[in-house]
């Protein structure tokens, strides 16, 4: 389902999102373009937390130092075949289970799956179901944000920094995330981007 997306989110989305949350759609958009180079398809895996969470077979180990592809297909085919590995490691190790999805942030937002919960989802292989559309997406993103006020509230002041720290986490400082938005912002706007 995942291939029926387009190459890069429309416009539409940010809008949406800005009008659910009570914020502008830039923002959103700038998001988007730091997080995803605005790819719906987009996935990364995060080996530390693939570490952390995977059993220890010699198979699931197998993954520990295998690059994340440039093609997002070739991400997509991995998360897959970990996937497996962890499904055969459940009987060993039940918390192993939906490792490989909880390991991944996926979409353009760039949600992690052990998020899953904050965008309303019990079930990790639920919620990446609702991220192969669109919708999904969108809807997953609305409560992930609605689910933290802090982070609703600082999006709706435009506080870069705590944005950059409730959504990309304490450590922001160190890849300059905060400045990475607010420039992605102000690009933006000057380029004249339509959000009606």
């Amino acid at each position: 389902m995942i291939e029926a997306l387009p190459t890069l989110v429309p416009v539409g989305e940010y809008i949406a999102v800005g009008d659910a949350l009570g914020c502008a759609p830039v923002l959103f958009h700038a998001l988007s373009k730091v997080e995803s180079l605005e790819d719906p398809r987009a996935i990364r895996r995060e080996d530390h937390w693939w570490r952390k969470m995977r059993f220890a077979s010699r198979e699931a180990k197998a993954f520990d130092r295998k690059p994340n592809p440039k093609n997002m297909d070739d991400r997509w085919t991995i998360l897959r075949e970990m996937d497996a590995v962890c499904q055969a490691d459940a009987p060993l190790n039940l918390r192993a289970r939906n490792a490989a999805i909880l390991c991944h942030s996926l979409c353009w937002s760039q949600i992690m799956g052990f998020n899953h919960r904050s965008c309303g989802f019990d079930d990790p292989r639920n919620w990446l179901d609702a991220v192969q559309t669109l919708q999904g997406q969108r809807e997953c993103l609305i409560a992930f944000v609605t689910d933290n006020p802090v982070l609703q509230t600082a999006f709706q002041r435009r506080d870069y920094p705590a944005i950059a720290h409730h959504y990309n986490g304490p450590n922001y400082r160190a890849n300059k995330y905060d400045e990475k938005l607010r420039t992605t912002v102000r690009k933006l706007e000057t380029a004249g981007v339509t959000y009606a």
